[in-house]
């Protein structure tokens, strides 16, 4: 042992159990640290970068899913392990489940309080009877639940498990269409060519180069993105331009349309001012036409109606028989703009006839029995007994 009486500096080992549950903070504290971090030159082999890629891929694999699934487990590869009593190993990488996964310059069983969960070996030189059969012993007897042998030279994939924690020797994990269950890590292992994958279920576990290649695959889409956003927002802002120049224009044509609007409206009062001097003069043209005539014709309407004694008795007697306000029936002829007017009032002032006789226009004599104030001067009207009539002219 070394002066500490602890740590032989030539053999550098944990003590037991018993002798560490002895110890107090302090002096744990101290065998934590005189407890080498290093891997001696004779005990680290390099094996060349297939081994280094391939130690490398197997913990950014599994370190990508457990963070993905939010659980805490430590990975680490070619770290200096201390079990209590036993020589010191470096596994090519190594897992322990439900821990702080923080960085770690060693891991010493007695002061983490928990051994390995899960060891992967990958051999592609020296001697494969150490990884085949030494270790195979060695990490049962510790009490490690699984341990994996990948040979990338040969191409081959081995798996051992503690069928129960009590147990310390493994059992041979048989491979099922190819694929080996790992319960510790709740995944399946296979081979695809040289490379070993990780399963969830059917689907692979990306490895790192495979994660960088969608990295860039993401950025790329991220760019071409923006590049289209940009592009769409420069061609609104031209679209926008042209309809601002658009406007512009739209409203410097305009006072050039309001300015030559009034001629065309001043214009316009002159043609429908006529209008009515052109519908006076026609009306004056049409009325010296018939107006003679109707005046003639209403004499001679009353000359004959005047002449009978009966008539003037039959209009005398429905004079005296009615009562009520005086009535009014018009009988209208049409002759252009103006027409013939026969009035019948039930007064006695006026002077007994009766309507017979032709229209202006030469239809049949006026009606009579209209209905009640109305008496029309046309064709085929019958004729009356008694009323008293007079024709006047109106302008219809």
């Amino acid at each position: 042992m070394a002066q500490t009486g602890l740590i032989d500096a030539k053999d550098p080992r944990a003590p037991a159990q018993e002798l560490w549950d002895q110890l107090s903070d302090e002096q744990r504290a101290a065998v934590v640290a005189a407890l080498p971090a290093a891997v001696p030159p004779e005990l680290f082999m390099p094996e060349g970068d297939r081994h280094r890629k391939a130690k490398a891929s197997a913990i950014s694999a599994l370190d990508a899913f457990f963070r993905r699934i939010g659980r805490k487990v430590y990975l680490s590869s070619e770290l200096n392990v201390f079990y209590p009593g036993e020589p010191r190993f470096h596994p090519d990488v190594l897992a322990v489940l439900d821990v702080d996964p923080g960085e770690r310059d060693k891991w010493v069983v007695s002061h983490e309080g928990k051994g390995l969960d899960w060891v992967l070996e990958v051999h592609v030189w020296g001697e494969l009877h150490k990884d085949q059969t030494v270790n195979v012993e060695r990490y049962a007897r510790l009490g490690i639940p699984e341990y994996f042998v990948f040979d990338r030279l040969r191409g081959r994939l081995t798996g051992y498990r503690l069928a129960t924690p009590a147990q310390r020797r493994y059992q041979p994990i048989l491979a099922q269409h190819g694929r080996y269950a790992s319960t510790v890590l709740g995944l399946e292992l296979a081979l695809e060519q040289d490379r070993l994958r990780f399963y969830y279920g059917t689907a692979p576990l990306p490895e790192a180069d495979e994660l960088a290649q969608r990295l860039e695959a993401m950025v790329d889409d991220l760019v071409s993105q923006r590049l289209e956003a940009e592009q769409r927002a420069e061609q609104e802002r031209q679209r926008a331009e042209q309809e601002r120049q658009r406007a512009e224009q739209e409203q410097q044509r305009a006072p050039s349309k309001s300015s030559s609007a009034p001629s065309k409206s001043s214009s316009a009062p002159s043609k429908s001012s006529s209008a009515p001097n052109v519908r006076k003069r026609a009306c004056a043209s049409s009325k010296p036409s018939w107006s003679a005539s109707a005046a003639a014709r209403a004499r001679n309407l009353s000359g004959n109606v005047a002449s009978r004694p009966h008539a003037r008795r039959g209009a005398a007697s429905r004079a005296t028989a009615r009562r009520g306000p005086p009535s009014r029936s018009r009988g209208v002829h049409r002759s252009g703009t103006y027409g013939l007017v026969l009035e019948h009032r039930s007064a006695a002032a006026l002077r007994p006839i009766k309507c017979r006789g032709t229209s202006p226009q030469g239809g049949g004599a006026a009606d009579s029995r209209q209905a009640p104030g109305q008496l029309a001067c046309g064709p085929a009207a019958p004729h009356s007994r008694g009323a008293q009539y007079r024709l006047v002219p109106r302008m219809l």
